[in-house]
């Protein structure tokens, strides 16, 4: 399991391999900046990297605010890396907040094109079932 923290101790990420259901998990929590995401975004590389799996299970139910930066970053640098690892299937289940939603669903949209396949859900029951379907 990997635990990210900010500045004031505060977790922010967690990620780690589900073993029962092959996939890796993570959380974010709260209002992540830029810097922060990478870093948490990169230790998902590093599960699916260490677990060798194809599934990933975003629960972004507790984030705030948009990503419009870590967006453009995650194009430019991650669909590659994490196709490259074998990453097929991505689940994000979205957060309540209106900015957060508008940031996930642009980075859905610019996943096209990639052989990741991602979809964004409300619920996690509904993101599981995609993912093990």
């Amino acid at each position: 399991m990997i635990e990210l923290k900010n500045k004031f101790g505060i977790v922010y990420y967690i990620g780690q391999y589900d073993t029962a259901n092959d996939w890796v998990h993570t959380q974010w929590i709260g209002f992540v900046p830029s810097e922060f995401s990478i870093k948490g975004v990169e230790s998902t590389l590093k599960l699916l990297e260490d677990s060798n799996c194809s599934k990933l299970l975003s629960d972004n139910s507790k984030i705030k605010g948009a990503w419009g930066e870590t967006n453009d970053w995650l194009e430019k640098h991650w669909f590659d890396k994490a196709s490259a690892l074998g990453l097929q299937k991505h689940a994000t289940i979205l957060p309540a907040d209106l900015f957060s939603q508008s940031s996930h669903e642009q980075f859905e949209k610019s996943q096209k094109g990639t052989t990741i396949v991602m979809k964004n859900f409300e619920r996690v029951e509904e993101a599981t079932a995609w993912l093990k379907s």
